[in-house]
């Protein structure tokens, strides 16, 4: 089966404040025999206003999941919503969501047939599980098969030799999170128009959605096991304050997920039953072959930037503005 297809579901340094997230499971059959929800309840997130401020901690929202492998419908597949707190929105960090982004971050255990990269299966020798879905620069279902060998080499895994207009993006991501900037921001031919509806949700302070329908697996007992987690990933750090560096992710709450054609083994367990769940994201990064010394982590404090910081880049961005109309004038 296809892991991820992108055309349809279209697809530490010191850290002393930690991050407690507690964690209300619902692990519900609904209605259909093949369905399964559940929610985590009271996410927290270690919140410093500025790098000498002590962190304290603050219930971001709630997230609620859905499984459903009915053999068709627009609720085929696993989606999930975190929905921020309306509270936090009131309180007294108004630099809250400017000094993070949230994205969901997944990866592959298993899969009895799994996508491709320069022609090496998921979980052979070369590119073994767990597996970041998707991987740098994409799956190889993305591209076309230019020679037609039924295979694609290192060659054809090119921005320029994508099988669609909609997957360029694909090509050229590097970043580790499930979807692409383009696709998070919700842009019409990402993966967030018709019939591909719940891929982009992300209302920045309000909501972030992720949605992912695989192919079905083949008869019998073929199955495919995923991890999902969101993060955070702060904007700023301090130089001499106890928080999280730039390119870091703090797993905030995650969920694990069996898909597969046999109801009986479709299973889904909120939170994540993974001992480490940021110790399996680095070792899927690392089998993944990403680079940019991205690291999970499963506790640290997020930080503002200080209010001095903030004056520095409120005075950038006036002199871009300003340099911006001699410019037009200018010209």
């Amino acid at each position: 089966m296809t892991t991820r297809t992108r055309v349809w579901r279209e697809r530490s340094r010191r850290l002393v404040a930690a991050v407690a997230w507690t964690a209300v499971f619902a692990f519900v059959q609904v209605a259909s025999a093949d369905s399964k929800t559940a929610t985590i309840s009271n996410i927290m997130l270690s919140y410093a206003a500025d790098c000498d401020t002590p962190a304290a901690n603050i219930n971001l929202g709630n997230m609620s999941i859905n499984l459903n492998n009915a053999t068709s419908g627009p609720g085929r597949g696993i989606d999930a919503l975190f929905s921020v707190n309306p509270a936090v929105n009131n309180t007294n960090a108004p630099n809250l969501w400017g000094s993070f982004d949230l994205h969901w971050v997944q990866f592959i255990t298993y899969d009895d047939a799994p996508a491709t990269v320069a022609g090496v299966p998921a979980g052979a020798l070369g590119l073994p599980f767990p597996v970041m879905d998707t991987p740098p620069n994409g799956w190889d279902y993305i591209y076309k098969d230019t020679n037609g060998d039924n295979s694609i080499s290192a060659a054809e895994r090119i921005p320029t030799n994508t099988d669609g207009v909609g997957l360029v993006d694909d090509a050229n991501d590097i970043l580790p999170w499930y979807q692409t900037t383009e696709e998070e921001q919700g842009l019409a031919g990402f993966g967030n128009t018709a019939p591909n509806w719940g891929l982009g949700i992300f209302d920045k302070g309000m909501q972030y959605g992720i949605k992912d329908l695989p192919g079905f697996p083949g008869p019998g007992a073929e199955t495919t096991d995923f991890s999902t987690f969101l993060v955070a990933v702060p904007k700023y750090t301090c130089e001499d304050g106890d928080c999280m560096g730039l390119n870091q992710m703090l797993v905030l709450a995650g969920f694990d997920w069996k898909w597969s054609r046999d109801n009986e083994i479709l299973s889904l367990f909120a939170p994540s039953q993974l001992a480490s769940a940021a110790a399996s994201i680095n070792q899927a990064l690392i089998n993944s072959s990403f680079t940019g010394d991205w690291q999970a982590v499963n506790s640290g404090t997020i930080c503002a930037p200080e209010p001095a910081t903030w004056m520095l880049l409120g005075m950038a961005m006036t002199g871009l503005v300003v340099a911006g109309r001699r410019n037009r004038r200018a010209a």
